[in-house]
């Protein structure tokens, strides 16, 4: 519900889109849900992905945010595999390795219900994913 205008008339209430806290490197450019990032990497060639998990602003996914480990944002690489990151917006930010190529990209939200594995090298891998194994 919103307030009344002038004549009496309701004003729906605006609502802002809730803020991740986080922020690219050196700039006031906020991660947000879709952005393609660009993960760069010493020796190895740099990997593309789509911010596919935020706390806050996705649905909430119960291994995303756990008593155990705390909560969690990821990216989404081509493979379907996750790269899981610590969220600690007061603490942490995401590190210079991480920038933005383009806002907006499509992506598939994490199911809720879904069971993701955890792979050796510390990534996270769903299940039903539609990449390669």
């Amino acid at each position: 519900m919103g307030g009344r205008d002038l004549r009496g008339r309701v004003v729906p209430r605006v609502t802002e889109r809730p803020s991740s806290r986080l922020f690219y490197y050196g700039t006031d450019d906020e991660v947000r849900l879709g952005d393609r990032i660009r993960i760069r990497r010493w020796f190895r060639r740099s990997l593309e992905g789509v911010v596919c998990y935020i706390p806050g602003e996705s649905p909430r996914h119960p291994e995303m945010e756990s008593a155990y480990w705390g909560a969690t944002w990821a990216i989404q690489l081509p493979d379907g595999s996750l790269r899981v990151l610590a969220y600690l917006p007061d603490q942490i930010q995401p590190r210079r390795k991480f920038r933005l190529v383009a806002r907006g990209a499509s992506y598939v939200p994490l199911d809720p219900g879904e069971q993701l594995e955890e792979e050796l090298d510390g990534t996270t891998e769903s299940d039903g994913g539609d990449g390669p194994n």
